[in-house]
């Protein structure tokens, strides 16, 4: 995370979501360079999402958990924008 960033969010959308049965649900677990665990993306929604306002500088983890899966695979996509500018 570069130092001065306003906002930093953070999506994380998956296929095989409510909409689909059996369902799957993949949750997101954000921590910060001092060590504070975010969990506001870990929730029943498809895409789950969190956002942090002035985040610390430093390097952040992401963690994507697969809580309850149940197709041998799917396909996720986690989108993080600083400030509205998308950088992964």
């Amino acid at each position: 995370m570069p130092p001065g960033a306003g906002r930093v969010d953070f999506r994380l959308s998956f296929r095989e979501d409510w909409s689909n049965y059996p369902l799957n649900d993949l949750d997101i677990i954000v921590t910060d360079p001092e060590g504070q665990t975010f969990y506001d993306g870990a929730s029943l929604a498809d895409p789950e999402s969190l956002t942090i306002y002035s985040p610390k500088p430093g390097t952040w983890r992401v963690q994507v958990i697969g809580y309850e899966l149940h197709t041998p695979d799917d396909r996720y996509k986690l989108r993080v924008a600083l400030d509205d500018r998308v950088v992964r």
